[in-house]
């Protein structure tokens, strides 16, 4: 009896009765049907999937029986066409039950089959729907920075040039904005900014003189004076730029700030193109995949391997997703109860409650991340490896040529 796999098949029934060993002792059993049994046994043998080793010990796996070329498949059939033209009794129940079941397997390997899965082209939608948001998003950028650009564009030239000491900009702690509303406003941003370097870098020194301080080697302290150093060189730079920048004129602003708002909206439409660009590559993809997953049977045969493999990484991408969906729901809050000596209770957040809230979406999102990565490459691998294989082009492009 051929071997049984435990696992259930993608063929049509996954199970053969008998063996190539039964039928050879068939054909010794039964003269009148012999050479119909040899014929069989042959047919039975056909594939290359069945070794040398398996032909000799009698013993095929089930999966090995089934043809993995059209070629095999055909010379299976012409086989069992011989077997039932050489069958001195061919409503033998035994003879016919044998015959019929590996003509179930040539039919099966005949024909073709949807292959395609449905998890794979729901994991490619959703993927689809988070990259329409994201187009969104940056389509809402692009007109953010047109705006922009227009606005600098038709600045006016002040009366007055802004100039601002640095010492205004003094607190290392001070935020910062870019405003594109007129040159003086923008300006002074870009001082803001500079400064604010300015004052970070030499807050580093500090920190790094105060390291060196209290270092316990000599190496740590050489290391933190060096560090300390290059900082002191940066807020040095930056005190360099910021004197350049505050003795800008109009025409150097406005140039400075139409190069800036330019670039930003250049980077907008073009992240907002290659995000288009996915997303209907993926929605198109859909109805081709579909198109070419459908394999003939003996296909499917010949790269059950690799089946199994893709199979692997879509169930361990299902795997991970879900784990951390299950963290995700698994992370709780904490509260801090406080009784009063009236008998009563509060309830307030630990403080935590903002970082464990973020920590949940950061998983859901990782999750959501595992399955649209997944599915893609399943999809795009899958339709690229069946338009190849499942198709002759070949012959499509001369039946084209001649109509």
């Amino acid at each position: 009896m051929a071997k049984k796999d435990k696992q259930k098949k993608s063929f049509k029934d996954g199970y053969v009765s008998f063996s190539p060993e039964d039928l050879k002792q068939q054909a010794v059993n039964d003269a009148p049907n012999g050479k119909a049994y040899e014929l069989l046994d042959e047919a039975m043998t056909t594939s290359s999937h069945v070794s040398i080793n398996d032909k000799k010990r009698g013993s095929v796996d089930v999966d090995d029986v089934y043809p993995i070329t059209a070629a095999e498949t055909q010379d299976m059939e012409d086989l069992l066409d011989k077997a039932e033209a050489a069958a001195n009794n061919p409503n033998d129940p035994d003879f016919k039950g044998r015959l019929n079941e590996l003509r179930n397997i040539v039919e099966w390997s005949k024909k073709r089959h949807w292959n395609f899965q449905w998890m794979v082209i729901i994991g490619v939608l959703i993927s689809v729907f988070v990259l329409s948001k994201c187009s969104g998003s940056e389509e809402e950028n692009v007109r953010k920075y047109e705006a922009y650009v227009a606005t600098v564009e038709n600045w006016k030239q002040p009366a007055v040039d802004t100039t601002i000491s640095i010492k205004k900009f003094d607190e290392y702690s001070h935020s910062y904005s870019l405003d594109y509303r007129s040159a003086n406003l923008y300006k002074a941003a870009q001082l803001q900014k500079t400064a604010y370097f300015h004052y970070s870098s030499l807050k580093t020194a500090d920190n790094y003189r105060h390291r060196a301080d209290t270092a316990t080697t000599s190496e740590r302290k050489e290391s933190y004076i060096k560090h300390a150093e290059n900082s002191v060189e940066a807020a040095e730079k930056y005190k360099k730029e910021y004197d350049k920048l505050n003795k800008a004129s109009f025409e150097d602003v406005h140039e400075m700030a139409l190069d800036e708002v330019e670039e930003y909206l250049s980077r907008a439409k073009s992240s907002a193109r290659w995000i288009y660009f996915w997303n209907m590559f993926f929605l198109i993809l859909i109805p081709v995949y579909i198109f070419a997953e459908r394999p003939y049977g003996y296909s499917i045969s010949k790269y059950r391997t690799e089946a199994k493999v893709l199979k692997g990484i879509k169930k361990g991408g299902l795997a991970l997703a879900g784990a951390l969906v299950a963290w995700a729901g698994s992370i709780g809050f904490v509260d801090v109860v406080t009784k009063w000596s009236d008998g009563s209770t509060t309830r307030e957040d630990d403080g935590t409650g903002g970082v464990r809230i973020a920590l949940k979406i950061g998983l859901l999102i990782a999750a959501l991340f595992v399955i649209c990565v997944v599915s893609c490459f399943l999809m795009l691998y899958s339709t690229i490896t069946g338009l190849i294989r499942n198709y002759d082009w070949k012959a499509v492009a001369a039946t084209v040529k001649k109509k």
